[in-house]
């Protein structure tokens, strides 16, 4: 028993160790149907191990048909802001376009959000790459730094957002 111990405090320290030294956040929107017909053709998601993790927001309202995922480098109190101030866009009929606009009012601030029919965007501070399946298979995946990313109504695609910590591959 005692063994088991020791070899369990001895990986929990290692993990500790390795898991201090890197951090990743992932946010990520697919859309497979635009129009909401399928149940799963829409998805949002996130993950974080950075040190201010906790400070990562989903929101998911079966009500309205949307999604929000917030996060970056700010503060929690404006990025708290920037999420009511999308939701009640969203709520309130608006796009995803319209709702990610909310985070360039917040410093440090990214706001991933969408829904059917309202297209997926990605707003304020944030590195993402907005993939574009058209009509005839075609994928166009197109690099965003900042401000405003937008997969438009309609279109089938992907938002994804990737940061880690310099040195962490």
């Amino acid at each position: 028993m005692k063994g088991k111990i020791i070899k369990f405090l001895g990986i929990f320290i290692i993990f500790n160790i390795l898991m201090g030294s890197s951090a990743a956040t992932l946010n990520v929107i697919v859309v497979t149907d635009p129009s909401g017909q399928d149940p799963n053709g829409f998805a949002g998601g996130s993950m974080s191990f950075a040190q201010n993790m906790f400070q990562s927001t989903f929101i998911l309202s079966k009500e309205h048909h949307f999604t929000i995922l917030s996060g970056g480098e700010g503060e929690a109190i404006p990025r708290l802001k920037a999420i009511v101030d999308a939701i009640n866009i969203l709520k309130n009929g608006g796009t995803a376009k319209e709702a990610a606009s909310a985070a360039s009012g917040y410093p440090g601030i990214r706001i991933m959000c969408g829904g059917p029919g309202k297209g997926a965007a990605v707003g304020g501070s944030f590195d993402a790459y907005v993939v574009i399946v058209e009509d005839d298979g075609t994928i166009t995946v197109t690099p965003y730094s900042g401000g405003l990313a937008v997969l438009p109504p309609g279109k089938k695609g992907a938002i994804i957002h990737l940061r880690n910590t310099h040195g962490n591959p």
